[in-house]
């Protein structure tokens, strides 16, 4: 385990000619005090849909920064399998960071420097999930113990399912392939701890484009599938991007910050079309459900309105974690 604790006496020698860090000695009147953090992954508790990989942690940070001098007091690694970990602070009130899965941030001496410090999604994969916590304990001389709950920064897009029942019945007689899916006008940093500070990086901008360092969480190939004969198409696609604060649409073909959305390509009688569902507000440890229902060819490009396209669909959204479960119909 990696451990940085200040204001032990043997290494207040060594501090002095450190750069101004972390916090200097206990001031006046404030002790040295034990606190335990207790490690609570709601991420590495729930089961079913994404398996081990969207729960999974491969270790943790947790920094303890003192709210009277805004420095770093503790930092520590606990590894995975932790529960639990104690550190060394003073007494006062304390701002509380656990981190898990992300990059170093060790040199981050601030508090308020770290909540400028953006968070990437290439800092993420399918089975490494950046998850962020926060506590603000209010310390005594008798110490203490909190339970810090994390969650995960990204946000999750399914593509449910697709029905196809065209209204004109030369359409049904034809071919149908499912060819792709993607997203587009994906959001691609966050700063830690906040929910408001909009994005300043972003994937496929109006159209897919590779990238490898995003394409395994925006992008996915169908095998050139023909379901002319079946109408429906059952099988799941996980995306993962970051929270897009983006509700209002000019579908302008000039790019300006806009709406996520999910894009289905698919051929009619060898003809490509475009089937974009423009997603609500993205939020962090959501996820969104989303069924189409075609009723007649689609869009000649993934940056349009589909409301004149007799395409209609359905957004289901609920939290990642917990009971509570919201559902929208668009």
């Amino acid at each position: 385990m990696k451990k940085k604790m200040i204001f032990a006496a043997m290494l207040s020698f060594a501090l002095l000619s450190c750069e101004e860090k972390y916090a200097d000695m206990p001031a006046e009147g404030r002790e040295m005090v034990s606190l335990e953090i207790k490690l609570q992954s709601e991420a590495t508790k729930v089961s079913g849909e994404g398996g081990n990989e969207e729960k999974a942690v491969s270790g943790y940070q947790v920094l303890i920064y003192d709210r009277t001098s805004g420095k770093l007091e503790a930092y520590e690694t606990p590894d995975a399998s932790s529960q639990s970990v104690n550190m060394q602070c003073t007494t006062g009130q304390k701002d509380v960071v656990v981190l898990a899965n992300a990059p170093d941030v060790s040199g981050i001496s601030s508090y308020e420097a770290l909540k400028k410090t953006r968070s990437r999604l290439t800092d993420n994969s399918a089975g490494r999930l950046v998850m962020e916590g926060y506590a603000s304990p209010d310390l005594t001389a008798s110490g203490g113990s909190i339970s810090v709950k994390i969650k995960r920064i990204v946000s999750k897009v399914v593509l449910d399912a697709v029905t196809v029942d065209f209204d004109v019945d030369a359409y049904d007689n034809m071919d149908f392939i499912l060819k792709k899916v993607y997203l587009t006008n994906v959001a691609g940093d966050k700063n830690y701890l906040s929910e408001t500070a909009d994005p300043t990086l972003w994937y496929n901008q109006i159209v897919q484009s590779s990238d490898p360092k995003v394409d395994g969480m925006v992008y996915d190939q169908i095998a050139d599938l023909n379901i002319k004969g079946t109408k429906k198409y059952t099988t799941k696609h996980h995306f993962y991007c970051y929270p897009n604060p983006y509700e209002s649409d000019s579908f302008s073909t000039n790019w300006s910050p806009r709406p996520t959305r999910l894009v289905i390509e698919a051929t009619l009688g060898g003809v490509l079309y475009y089937y974009p569902v423009s997603l609500p507000k993205l939020e962090q440890n959501t996820r969104y459900y989303v069924s189409l229902h075609i009723t007649r060819p689609g869009a000649s490009s993934p940056e349009q309105d589909m409301d004149r396209y007799g395409v209609t669909f359905n957004i289901e959204i609920e939290e990642w974690i917990g009971p509570e479960e919201v559902s929208e119909t668009i």
